[in-house]
């Protein structure tokens, strides 16, 4: 994660920051490029937030993923903003749903309600309340292929269910080869008034600076 998003970072930023990078929980057992950035080789350790099915539609031990981030967040925590890159979205998926206003507070009854599954979910993993990021930079975004998470994503969207409580940003290169742009802009119905911002490069963070302008302009006053 430092190696992929480190440039990234350094150019939106003049000023001094304080950045953990979080690198997936588990060892990937084989080198799949759609899992890591484009741009870097593949290496032995390289990790993993989650398993799955050779077509994409199961995920295992994503909430194991999610435990971690959360355990993280809780010791080292309260953190400005999140980032996620590719595989590391599914994560800040949840994280922007367990952050929500109805999730953490309200007790939804009705299955039929959307944030329904999700606050079950929130339940099973969430000890306590999560602090909220002022901001969220989401870059090689995706809907989720897991068909039950694709089926909750796809009833949100129905019931036009709009996260708008954590500013977000997309990043997404208009060359990306592993994830298309219409699916991470296909997410993209799920936040209210994201920053979307594309670059000319394939699946990895960008590193032009004049893609920075925007972005600093954007969060400026959020961090304030």
């Amino acid at each position: 994660m430092n190696t992929v998003c480190y440039d990234f970072i350094e150019y939106l930023f003049s000023y001094s920051l304080y950045l953990d990078f979080l690198d997936g929980p588990f060892v990937h057992p084989k080198k799949e490029s759609s899992i890591e950035n484009e741009n870097e080789e593949s290496t032995e350790d390289q990790r993993t937030w989650y398993f799955y099915e050779k077509d994409y539609s199961k995920y295992y031990q994503w909430k194991d993923s999610i435990k971690y981030v959360l355990e993280y967040c809780k010791k080292e925590g309260p953190f400005d903003g999140i980032l996620a890159f590719s595989q590391g979205n599914l994560l800040l998926h949840f994280l922007l749903f367990f952050t929500h206003p109805q999730i953490s507070s309200l007790s939804i009854e009705d299955e039929a309600n959307p944030l329904y599954f999700m606050q079950q979910i929130y339940k099973e993993l969430v000890a306590e309340p999560i602090p909220l990021f002022k901001f969220c930079i989401l870059i090689s975004n995706f809907v989720p292929s897991d068909e039950t998470l694709n089926a909750h994503f796809n009833k949100c969207i129905q019931h036009s269910i709009k996260l708008q409580h954590i500013p977000c940003i997309a990043v997404i290169g208009s060359k990306d080869q592993i994830i298309p742009n219409e699916n991470s802009l296909e997410y993209l119905q799920l936040i209210q008034n994201p920053l979307v911002v594309i670059h000319e490069g394939g699946h990895f963070a960008p590193r032009a600076k004049e893609l920075a302008a925007p972005i600093q302009k954007w969060l400026q006053p959020i961090l304030q």
